[in-house]
């Protein structure tokens, strides 16, 4: 058998699947009705008044406003530092504080809650241990509470951070506290499942000999548990930065005197050019952001 014939039985072999070709064509179905539609005129993007619209938004609106008043005397440099002096480094600096303490709070939280929230830790028969049997108070309060801790991440998680910061906003003010606290809470219930997902999936033969050993649960957790998962733990945790970085910079837009809070002051007032530099600056603080991530990823793996 050649080759090609070879390829062509395996192809005729492969394996079906009913329910991924009545979803491919569901979604094709979907996407046509869509197009055809009146929902959503696909058309209109490219009118001839979105395309001078798009014209003069490139050529007028994002050229600085100092050269387009005194072309001689411009200079790109003043012109970038000038926006840097007046909100560019408060803001950056804000929002990466904001950052920083939110991400602190929810990997706290969210790493001493995790062994709660692992199904394999609050069982009767942690980690299968043999040695030791559980009181019957015990068995039947611990999967009761990883429960609970589950349900509680879920909805810590399951809130946006804008509706939280919204919350927080009402009941405390402005400032960066509603913002912190926005982010931590919706990173806690992230990270937490991530933790408890962690521990669900050590290799668990030490935390076994510690049971077997008369090791009581805070124990093992502390001796071997928070060892072992900690790296793992801490690339989800600066993986989690990262958003808290750009949710940090989207946050200001709701009166958070983040960078974004300056990015929207700059679009409401129609100065387009000062707001493209802005959100430049929050570019470049997520890109700096990535790559410390990245190092650090990098040297724990």
């Amino acid at each position: 058998m050649t080759p090609a014939q070879r390829e062509r039985e395996l192809y005729r072999n492969r394996s079906r699947s009913r329910f991924i070709r009545a979803s491919n064509w569901a979604l094709g179905g979907l996407l046509a009705v869509t197009w055809a539609g009146e929902t959503i005129d696909f058309r209109s993007i490219f009118s001839p008044q979105r395309m001078n619209n798009l014209q003069r938004f490139l050529r007028e609106d994002l050229s600085p406003w100092p050269l387009r008043q005194n072309p001689e005397s411009f200079s790109w440099g003043d012109w970038i530092l000038s926006i840097w002096n007046q909100h560019g480094a408060d803001g950056l600096l804000l929002t990466l504080c904001i950052s920083l303490v939110s991400i602190a709070l929810a990997g706290v939280f969210g790493w001493f809650v995790a062994p709660l929230g692992a199904r394999n830790f609050m069982h009767q028969d942690p980690l299968h241990r043999t040695l030791q049997v559980e009181t019957k108070n015990e068995s039947v309060l611990l999967p009761w509470i990883c429960q609970g801790v589950r349900l509680l991440q879920i909805f810590m998680r399951a809130i946006p951070e804008y509706v939280w910061a919204f919350l927080f906003l009402a009941m405390l003010g402005l400032g960066a506290w509603p913002a912190i606290l926005a982010l931590a809470i919706h990173n806690a219930g992230i990270l937490g499942r991530l933790g408890a997902e962690t521990i669900e999936n050590l290799d668990s033969k030490s935390s076994r000999g510690l049971f077997q050993l008369g090791a009581s649960r805070s124990q093992v957790v502390a001796s071997s548990i928070f060892a072992q998962g900690l790296p793992r733990y801490i690339l989800f945790l600066f993986y989690r930065w990262e958003t808290c970085v750009r949710e940090a910079t989207v946050l200001g837009m709701i009166g958070i005197l983040s960078l974004g809070y300056w990015i929207d002051d700059a679009r409401v007032r129609q100065h387009y050019d000062e707001m493209l530099v802005l959100v430049l600056f929050g570019a470049i603080l997520v890109l700096l952001g990535d790559l410390i991530s990245h190092q650090v990823r990098k040297s724990i793996r």
